[in-house]
């Protein structure tokens, strides 16, 4: 026949091995962190005090009851400490760093537990336990002052708990709701019985809702993916992202969004409403500049799930049609793949550009005032001056020619210096025309402003080098290279080798000019060391007595 003891031993046993099986499963699935530590020392602490409070159902004597019930009181004592240094760690509102915090939340926990220590003040802890009675217990002021403190750490555990869940899933309510459940469950079991309004006259009945919150929590893990999918840190740096982040499922729902999504967004459309990325954009798209890019990224989205996407877009900043700002934004579509290589996911990013292109609209536009002043300015100076002196002294012809030579000589750099500018301001789209069309048709300019050049080049395959930076950067150091042999070096003749060889693409430019002793490195030269060096090459510059002047590039580069 089965007795209360016997009952509460089996139950105990059960709830152990339950709750033991949770632990393990969280330590083989779930991502190592502080916070799952911190989570199975809960956990632990809990099946600890199921063991020891097993004993008191096989002592025989007052005496053996109560030495039970001291190490039974241990774990009991310090969960509810525990389970409120996992929310802090599990919410980030601490870090592993923070030792003192924790020490400080158990500290009045350790203090209402120490006469469980001793013999003299045991009687704070329990004032009256007999072996007769072992259902009845009188509680001494530091148990019950106890019991205040660990309720009132877990009410507050389940409200940070509550406040990060649906933080990170707030499309998800069931799981929301099955983890309020099973950390709000062994608590309100606790308190109905401990004021009396649900009575168990035979067997105890919190190890029995300890098994229901260890039921509901593997649940979490296993169906919900709780402490799995994505780990705290990485949600939390998700979450604070300064880009716009949708993620949706293989049906285009929306899963998942942050805070910059509602903050980018949220004053012109109504973002918790849409639950699809399809419906999202479909508001989106009242407010955008361009609709036809927005049809175009909807067709894309509905006929290629497996495919990245990219696009520049600019959307107003207020649904208001008076005084709203433009907003300029990067928008890259990415699938998520399984294992398996199977397409479950789409993650969308928004990142507003408009301050840096702001800032870099500037910067261009104080880079093209200095280009003006520097150059067309001064050689416009050197005409008007060459042209007035020839005026004034027209009898001197030989004076005049050299003025007329001087000033016709400035016109030709003009040309080319406004070519420069013009073609700054318009870069040559390399990746459609080619390297090598786009460097000819540089030096038919050259050319046409009256100077020899020679190019020659091997090995260069536009079909490979266009898709990587490497295409512009030496169309840019090839047309510097060009002016500072026209402007600073008064070269005639030019010589340009461009090959690709062994894994590295060689640049060698050479002019007769004058030369320089000694080389100062402006804009221009330290344009062509800065390029080179993104793409983590080499340059040098020289001159020799003689005159003339060279420029050597070297560029690792993979087909």
């Amino acid at each position: 026949m089965l007795t209360a003891t016997k009952i509460c031993f089996i139950i105990n046993v059960i709830v152990m091995l339950q709750g033991t099986i949770t632990i393990s499963y969280l330590l083989f699935k779930a991502k190592r962190t502080p916070v799952l530590y911190s989570l199975c020392l809960a956990e632990g602490l809990l099946i600890m005090w199921l063991f020891f409070s097993t004993l008191e159902f096989i002592s025989t004597t007052t005496e053996e009851l109560l030495f039970a019930v001291r190490f039974s009181l241990f774990p009991l004592s310090f969960v509810g400490g525990a389970g409120l240094i996992f929310a802090l760690l599990y919410a980030g509102f601490i870090s592993p760093k923070n030792k003192l915090i924790m020490l400080i939340i158990m500290f009045p926990l350790a203090i209402t537990y120490l006469p469980a220590l001793t013999n003299d003040y045991f009687y704070l802890i329990i004032v009256k336990k007999t072996i007769e009675n072992p259902a009845y217990t009188q509680w001494g002021v530091f148990f019950i002052a106890n019991l205040v403190i660990t309720y009132s750490y877990l009410a507050v555990s389940l409200c940070i708990i509550l406040y990060q869940v649906s933080r990170e899933f707030n499309t998800n309510v069931k799981k929301v709701v099955l983890i309020i459940v099973a950390i709000a469950f062994t608590p309100a079991i606790n308190a109905l019985t401990g004021f009396g309004i649900l009575r168990f006259v035979y067997f105890d009945i919190t190890p029995a809702s300890f098994s229901v919150l260890f039921s509901f929590f593997t649940m979490a893990i296993s169906k919900y993916k709780f402490m799995n999918i994505i780990p705290i840190a990485t949600h939390n740096m998700f979450f604070d992202m300064e880009e716009a982040v949708f993620i949706t499922d293989n049906r285009n729902r929306i899963m998942e969004y942050n805070k910059a999504s509602s903050d980018q967004f949220g004053r012109i459309i109504a973002i918790e409403e849409c639950k699809t990325i399809d419906e999202m954009l479909s508001k989106l798209k009242k407010y955008t500049v361009d609709i036809g890019k927005f049809n175009k990224l909807e067709s894309f989205l509905k006929e290629s799930f497996d495919k990245s996407y990219y696009d520049l877009i600019e959307i107003f900043s207020e649904n208001e049609t008076e005084d709203r700002s433009i907003k300029r934004y990067s928008f890259y579509m990415k699938p998520l793949t399984d294992k398996k290589g199977r397409n479950v996911a789409r993650i969308y990013f928004f990142r507003n550009n408009t301050d840096l292109i702001k800032a870099q609209l500037e910067e261009e536009r104080k880079r093209i005032s200095g280009d003006i002043h520097d150059n067309l300015s001064n050689m416009v100076n050197v005409i008007k001056m060459n042209l007035e002196y020839a005026v004034k002294h027209f009898d001197e012809k030989e004076e005049v020619l050299n003025c007329i030579n001087i000033a016709y000589d400035t016109v030709k750099g003009v040309r080319i210096n406004i070519r420069r500018i013009l073609e700054e301001l318009l870069p040559v789209d390399i990746e459609s025309v080619g390297l090598i069309n786009a460097l000819e048709s540089l030096f038919k300019k050259v050319i046409g402003a009256g100077m020899e050049l020679e190019f020659y080049h091997n090995g260069i395959k536009d079909s490979s080098i266009n898709k990587k930076r490497h295409g512009y950067v030496i169309y840019r150091i090839c047309m510097e290279a060009v002016n500072n042999s026209f402007f600073n070096g008064k070269a005639h003749t030019i010589s340009i080798v461009l090959t690709n060889k062994d894994g590295l693409i060689k640049l060698f430019v050479t002019d007769d000019g004058i030369g320089c002793e000694e080389i100062k490195k402006g804009r221009g030269l330290r344009g062509i060391e800065r390029n080179v060096m993104i793409l983590g090459g080499k340059v040098e510059f020289g001159s020799s007595d003689e005159g003339g002047f060279n420029i050597r590039v070297e560029i690792p580069f993979e087909e």
